[in-house]
């Protein structure tokens, strides 16, 4: 018998414990951070025991000379901004009063059956099978409308720290302290930043597509991996969301490129390119990421590789702080 949790996907049930003895709230709260640490292990042993060495994108020697902030730095502040965050959408799922949805409202599974049983030449499996791909698209636009706002929120928020000195200087230089991410590093940010870009935002985009607590433990939880997905510094052929970047142009590379001291000032998404291109911060150089796995190849081989002609970031980025003007092109 199919679980009841899967039939009633995106669907309001009355609040009781539904995913590992948590009810829907809950585990809307608490389901990304157990995924997020449970990545983060993952990606760390492939680092300590030196697996798809092939498939890194920066040199662990770089990473080591170029990323300013302690290790132990890390963990502590994102594990300030979880805790923010879980008790913060525990307060805000105890206030929504959610109640169970009629079977036949619109965008439910037997909606659809009805919708469909109007055409008399459709047989009853044939009724059925499409009911659950349309219930299926509906959720996926859904899911789709939640991220296009959250996408928007994070862009416009991203821009302004980028263009703000004091902005940068004092709350999201901490998060570029990381020249070269790593997968728990991706939410090393200021308690603040933490905040007002991640769980705001996460949640304007939530309350825009209505989503119910079980849709947003979906949507969280895709964001939180997507986020550690494109700073964990491993282009794996199995990862998932390479799928992601090659549909939306927004994957591994565009980021990491923001991460770069000449790509600082453009790929303010998180998730989809369509606020770069329409305000032309989109990076159009050539100057690939790639090229650093010839200098880890070089290395493997034993190779001395001198990396001091390129700038290692200081606290502020000064001389990128200097120009402020937007730029859809950055000189090679």
């Amino acid at each position: 018998m199919i679980n009841e949790t899967v039939l009633t996907f995106g669907e309001n049930p009355p609040a009781q414990p539904t995913t590992l003895g948590m009810t829907d709230g809950q585990a809307a709260a608490i389901v990304p951070v157990l995924v997020y640490w449970s990545l983060c292990v993952m990606f760390e042993l492939i680092e300590q025991f030196g697996l798809f060495q092939k498939h890194k994108i920066y040199p662990t020697e770089e990473e080591q000379k170029k990323n300013i902030a302690p290790k132990g730095q890390v963990i502590r502040y994102v594990m300030i901004q979880q805790t923010v965050q879980v008790i913060f959408a525990l307060i805000v799922t105890s206030w929504e009063d959610e109640k169970p949805v009629p079977d036949d409202a619109f965008g439910q599974i037997q909606y659809f059956k009805g919708l469909l049983r109007s055409f008399h030449f459709l047989q009853p499996m044939e009724v059925s099978i499409l009911a659950w791909c349309l219930r299926g698209t509906w959720l996926a636009v859904r899911q789709f409308a939640a991220f296009f706002v959250y996408d928007f929120w994070s862009y416009i928020v991203h821009y302004v720290e980028h263009n703000n000195q004091y902005i940068y200087k004092h709350i999201h230089s901490r998060h570029h302290h990381l020249y070269n991410p790593y997968s728990w590093g991706t939410l090393y940010n200021h308690p603040l930043e933490g905040f007002y870009l991640d769980t705001v935002g996460a949640y304007f985009g939530k309350a825009a597509a209505g989503l119910s607590h079980r849709e947003a433990t979906f949507f969280f939880t895709l964001a939180t991996t997507k986020g550690t997905s494109d700073h964990c510094g491993y282009d794996l052929p199995f990862d998932p969301f390479r799928v992601f970047g090659y549909l939306s142009g927004n994957g591994l590379y565009f980021h990491n490129v923001h991460h770069q001291s000449w790509g600082l000032k453009t790929n303010f998404a998180l998730y989809f390119t369509f606020w770069d291109r329409f305000f032309n911060t989109m990076y159009l150089g050539s100057r690939p990421l790639v090229a650093k796995k010839a200098a880890e190849k070089e290395m493997r081989q034993g190779v001395a590789v001198d990396f001091s002609n390129d700038p290692v970031p200081t606290e502020v980025s000064s001389e990128v702080l200097r120009e402020r003007k937007p730029l859809n092109r950055i000189p090679e």
